[in-house]
């Protein structure tokens, strides 16, 4: 499965478009930051494939949380461990 160049994804019937910028919110040490609100992701350009397939599962378990109004969508930690999670998991489909 090819994660590190989503353009775009649909959740609950909404379409998240997906960028690649070279910086994200003028802070150079962001990978990555899902917009809940506007209901976008900016990734950076600049990662390798897996790096980027890890960022973009990370901020697609902040928009499903969100979506799903959970609390853990703010929890870092969490979300961290499960976006590695679903990568491990969907990277590795036969």
């Amino acid at each position: 499965m090819n994660l590190h160049n989503v353009k775009s994804f649909d959740l609950g019937g909404i379409n998240y478009p997906v960028k690649y910028v070279k910086e994200i919110g003028g802070d150079p040490n962001l990978n990555g930051m899902a917009y809940l609100e506007k209901r976008f992701i900016r990734i950076r350009d600049d990662l390798d494939k897996d790096h980027a397939s890890q960022v973009f599962c990370h901020e697609l378990t902040h928009c499903i949380l969100s979506i799903m109004g959970n609390e853990l969508c703010d929890d870092e930690e969490c979300v961290d461990l499960f976006g590695t999670f679903l990568q491990q998991a969907l990277k590795t489909i036969k």
